[in-house]
């Protein structure tokens, strides 16, 4: 019975094999034209309002010209928007705007005892002054 039973197997491991070779052999085949006139688009987005994760992308391709945007909601609660386009002649450009004005948490000093007495953990203020240009 173990006999039947091993001989059973190795037949179907055989086949199995057998046709995963032939598969694979059409599909090697096959030829693809990777000079042919790249055309394409696409559009995805998150909307999880429970994390706070909005964000949204698109894209679309006609030959060597790529048109395409993105908007991300920022921790900070700006919104930052970004429109590009490229192609062979004049590159890549892209326009980034911010929405909305930045909110950071408040910090509250509390009173503490011991070796870091009113230390502020967490919390780093910027010695870069950053210019926001928007139109």
């Amino acid at each position: 019975m173990k006999f039947l039973t091993l001989t059973v197997l190795i037949v179907l491991c055989a086949l199995s094999m057998a046709h995963d070779y032939a598969e694979h052999k059409v599909h090697k085949e096959e030829k693809h034209d990777y000079y042919a006139h790249p055309k394409y688009q696409f559009k995805y987005g998150v909307k999880d309002l429970k994390t706070e994760d909005i964000k949204e992308q698109w894209e679309h391709r006609d030959g060597d010209k790529v048109y395409g945007g993105y908007l991300l909601k920022e921790a900070d609660g700006t919104t930052r928007v970004v429109n590009y386009h490229a192609d062979d002649h004049s590159g890549f450009h892209a326009d980034v705007k911010t929405i909305g004005e930045a909110k950071h948490p408040e910090i509250h000093n509390h009173e503490s005892h011991g070796k870091h007495a009113g230390a502020h953990y967490g919390h780093a203020e910027s010695y870069f002054k950053i210019e926001k240009h928007l139109e």
